[in-house]
C-alpha cells in the first residue's frame, strides 16, 4: 500500500494482524515466549479499546467516587464537624473525591465525543478543518464540566451552628411542703406540736419580693425572683414538669366600699371607708382553695378644696396552687411559662399530732393526663408562713383619713405617682408569689419533698449540614454520561464503523490517507492550513 492511499476502514481488523506480525520481530528476544507476549499484549490493547473496556471501567470509578461523596456526607449529616489527622476537613475531602469523579468522567465523555465525530465524518464529506474543532470540543468539554460541577459541590455542605447536649441541668420541683424540721419544732399556746417556724430561705424570699422595685416584665431583673437553676452552659432545657406554688390574683372591689364620717386626728370630718369584711386577713380555704394571705386596700379620694372625690379599693391574695411548667434557661436567664394551673384540691385529716393536709391533683384543665399526682402541703406548716406575712402587712396605721398597711404602703409610695394614682397591688403581688414559690422550691424537708427536674445543658457547637438538592447536577452527569456511552457502543456496533474516539494516532493516520489531496507545497503558516482544511471535503466512508 503506497503512501496516501486510503485503505479501505472495514479491513481494520485484518491490518491489525498484518501489522503485529510485522513489527513483531522487532520485539524479539532470545526466548520465543517474548514474541508470544507482545502478540497477546497488542492483542489486549485492540480488545480493550474494540468493547470500551476503559470508559466502562472509568464511569464505574467515577460512580463509586460520587457515592464516597454521599456515604460521607451521610454518614456527617447534622452531627459536629470532623477531627481528623493532619487538619483535613470534611469539604477538602469532599472537594478532592468529585474532583476525581469529574476528571474520570471526563475519560468517558471525551471518547463519546471523538468516536461521535468520527461517526459524523462518516455519514457525509465534511471539511477537513472538522478534525481541529473535534479536538477543540473535547478540551472544551474539560473545562466546562470542571466548572460545572465545582460551585454545586461547593454549595452541598453548609456549617451551622447548632446546640448539643454537653452535660445535665437541673431545675426545682416542689412535691410537699411540710415545714417539719426537728430543730424547728416547738410548743406554743394555741398550735399543734406539728406547728413550726417558717424557715430562713423563706423567710428571706418573703421580703426579697415585698421590696422588688424592679420592673416584672424585664427579663434580667425578674430573673432575680426565680428559681435558681443548675446550668453549666448558659443555655438549658427541661422537660414539662409540675411543681406546687404559690399563686397570686388581685380584684377590684370599689364597688363594694361603703362610707361613714368620722374625726381625724386634727378634729376635721372626713369620710370613713369601710369594706364588708374590713382589713384582714383571711385563710378560710373555702374562698381560694388554700389562701396564704388575704389583703384589702382602701385609696381615698381628694380634691384641691380638700373635698373627697370617692375612694378605690382593691383585694389580692396569695394562695398555693399547683402549676405546669415549661421552662429553659436562654443565655443565663431562665425562661418559665406556666401551661395551667390547679387551684383546688382537697383536705384529708390526720390526728391530733400530725398535720392536716391539702392535697393537689394534676387534673388541669388544658392537658390530657393518663394518671393523676398528688402534691401535699401541710396546713400548719401553711398556717407558719401565713403568720409571717400576717404580721408584716396587717399593721394598722392612719393615712388621708383611712386605715391601710405600712408595708403595701411603702411599696407603692416608691412610685413618685402616688397616691395620685390608684393604688395597685397586683405587682407587689406578683412579686411576692414569685419569689415566694422560688423560695418554697428551694427548701428541701426531705427527697420526698423537693426533687431535681433533669434536663440538658446544650452548647453551640458548629454542625454540618447537608443540602442535597445541590448534588443533582453531578448525578445527572453520570446518568447522561452513561447513557451516551451505551448509546454509542450500540451505534458503533450497529454500523460497524472503527472505533476510534478521540485518538490522536488516528487523527495522524487519516491524515496520510489524505495526502493525496494536498498540494506538493504543503501551507506552514497557521492561517493557511485553514483556509485549505476548510477547502478540503472529505469523509470517512468505505470506499466503494
Amino acid at each position: 500500500m503506497k503512501v496516501g492511499e486510503a485503505a479501505p476502514i472495514g479491513q481494520g481488523k485484518d491490518l491489525t494482524e498484518q501489522f503485529i506480525e510485522s513489527i513483531s520481530p522487532g520485539f524479539e528476544s532470545n526466548t520465543t515466549p517474548n514474541r508470544t507476549d507482545v502478540n497477546r499484549h497488542y492483542r489486549l490493547m485492540q480488545w480493550v479499546n474494540d468493547y470500551w473496556i476503559w470508559e466502562f471501567a472509568s464511569w464505574i470509578v467515577s460512580s463509586l467516587l460520587l457515592a464516597g461523596v454521599v456515604l460521607t456526607l451521610s454518614l456527617h449529616q447534622d452531627q459536629p464537624l470532623p477531627e481528623w489527622p493532619f487538619g483535613i476537613t470534611i469539604n477538602a475531602l469532599i472537594s478532592f473525591l468529585s474532583s476525581l469523579s469529574t476528571s474520570t468522567l471526563v475519560v468517558v465523555i471525551s471518547s463519546i465525543i471523538g468516536q461521535r465525530s468520527w461517526a459524523t465524518l462518516a455519514s457525509a464529506e465534511r471539511p477537513l478543518r472538522q478534525l481541529e474543532l473535534n479536538v477543540t470540543s473535547i478540551a472544551g468539554l474539560v473545562v466546562i464540566a470542571s466548572l460545572a460541577t465545582v460551585p454545586f459541590v461547593q454549595q452541598i455542605t453548609q456549617i451551622q451552628l447548632a446546640n448539643s447536649a454537653v452535660d445535665t441541668a437541673t431545675i426545682p420541683a416542689l412535691r410537699n411542703y411540710a415545714n417539719r424540721e426537728l430543730d424547728d419544732i416547738f410548743l406554743i399556746l394555741d398550735k399543734p406540736l406539728s406547728y413550726g417556724i417558717v424557715p430562713s430561705i423563706v423567710t428571706s424570699g418573703f421580703y426579697r419580693g415585698l421590696y422588688f422595685s424592679g420592673n416584672l416584665s424585664d427579663t434580667l431583673t425578674r430573673n432575680s425572683l426565680l428559681s435558681r437553676t443548675t446550668c453549666s452552659t448558659g443555655n438549658c432545657t427541661y422537660p414539662d414538669f409540675d411543681s406546687l406554688a404559690i399563686c397570686s390574683a388581685c380584684a377590684n372591689v370599689t364597688n363594694q366600699l361603703s362610707m361613714s364620717r368620722g374625726l381625724s386626728r386634727y378634729n376635721n370630718s372626713v369620710p370613713q371607708w369601710t369594706l364588708p369584711n374590713g382589713f384582714a386577713v383571711d385563710v378560710d380555704p373555702n374562698k381560694t382553695g388554700l389562701p396564704v394571705v388575704n389583703i384589702t386596700a382602701v385609696q381615698p379620694c381628694e380634691k384641691s378644696d380638700l373635698t373627697s372625690c370617692g375612694a378605690t379599693a382593691q383585694e389580692c391574695t396569695l394562695y398555693w396552687c399547683l402549676n405546669r411548667y415549661k421552662s429553659s434557661v436562654v443565655q443565663g436567664l431562665l425562661y418559665e411559662d406556666i401551661m395551667d394551673t390547679v387551684k383546688y384540691g382537697f383536705t384529708t385529716n390526720a390526728n391530733l399530732l400530725e398535720n392536716d393536709t391539702y392535697v393537689f391533683q394534676t387534673n388541669y384543665t388544658s392537658l390530657a393526663q393518663e394518671t393523676t399526682t398528688k402534691f401535699n402541703v401541710s396546713k400548719w406548716g401553711s398556717a407558719s408562713l401565713t403568720d409571717l406575712i400576717a404580721e408584716t402587712l396587717t399593721q394598722e396605721v392612719f393615712w388621708w383619713g383611712a386605715n391601710g398597711t405600712d408595708a403595701i404602703e411603702a411599696v407603692v409610695s416608691l412610685d413618685p405617682t402616688f397616691p395620685s394614682v390608684p393604688l395597685d397591688m397586683s405587682p407587689t403581688f406578683e412579686a411576692l408569689a414569685l419569689s415566694l414559690t422560688s423560695a418554697v422550691c428551694s427548701y428541701s424537708h426531705d427527697e420526698m419533698s423537693l426533687r431535681q427536674v433533669s434536663g440538658q445543658a446544650l452548647q453551640a457547637i458548629p454542625r454540618l449540614r447537608v443540602r442535597w438538592e445541590w448534588i443533582t447536577l453531578p448525578f445527572a452527569l453520570q446518568i447522561i454520561s452513561l447513557l451516551l456511552l451505551c448509546y454509542t457502543v450500540v451505534k458503533t456496533s450497529l454500523k460497524r464503523r472503527p472505533v476510534w474516539k478521540s485518538s490522536f494516532l488516528a487523527t495522524v493516520f487519516f491524515g496520510v490517507r489524505l495526502r493525496s489531496m494536498i498540494p506538493d507545497s504543503v501551507p506552514n503558516r497557521f492561517i493557511d492550513m485553514k483556509i485549505l482544511a476548510d477547502k478540503i471535503k472529505f469523509s470517512t466512508r468505505k470506499a466503494e
